[in-house]
């Protein structure tokens, strides 16, 4: 039988946020609506587009470019999950599918939920590196702050955060 370990807490967030869906979305459309017909009308009718029209090899490389990022960026953006953990022995931070950290219990110097500023703070959401250490965030402006034993700040932004902070704290004084 397999040892498997008992999670306390867990929290899964995702990019769900109606701006930034609202940037997105529209810029995947100016692809499909505006670049494709142009794109068809030259490569394939042999009849330039636009004033100034492109080679064809740099209109495909434009085109294969601009159709990864105007679909892709929206796919991965549906993908990304910033998933919390915590068990007897650690907090584990996963930035679904790019990075995973686990924080021992006791590498953590001091844990309370608090209020940032995203932007200002750590240059956004993501995995970001700013003035106050690094942050895993994906929403919002809560979150727990952590400082570990050999100084580095780490913040893990949560929707519960004041319920994985007492957690934190709670694993922390029974180790």
């Amino acid at each position: 039988m397999e040892n498997v370990e008992r999670v306390d807490y867990i929290e899964v967030q995702q990019f769900r946020q109606l701006w930034l869906w609202g940037l997105m979305i529209p810029i995947a459309f100016y692809f499909v609506y505006h670049m494709a017909p142009g794109m068809y009308q030259q490569l394939v009718h042999d009849q330039p587009w636009g004033r100034k029209p492109a080679s064809n090899g740099m209109l495909i490389v434009i085109g294969i470019l601009s159709g990864l990022a105007s679909v892709g960026v929206p796919i991965m953006m549906y993908i990304i999950k910033l998933i919390t953990t915590v068990n007897d022995t650690d907090i584990d931070v996963y930035f679904y599918p790019f990075k995973r950290a686990q924080i021992p219990f006791e590498k953590i110097v001091t844990c309370e939920a608090r209020t940032y500023r995203a932007i200002t703070e750590y240059g956004g959401w993501g995995i970001r590196n700013g003035l106050k250490g690094r942050a895993y965030n994906i929403s919002g402006n809560q979150g727990v702050q952590l400082v570990l034993d050999d100084g580095k700040q780490v913040l893990i932004g949560s929707q519960r955060s004041d319920e994985l902070a007492d957690l934190i704290n709670q694993k922390r004084n029974l180790g």
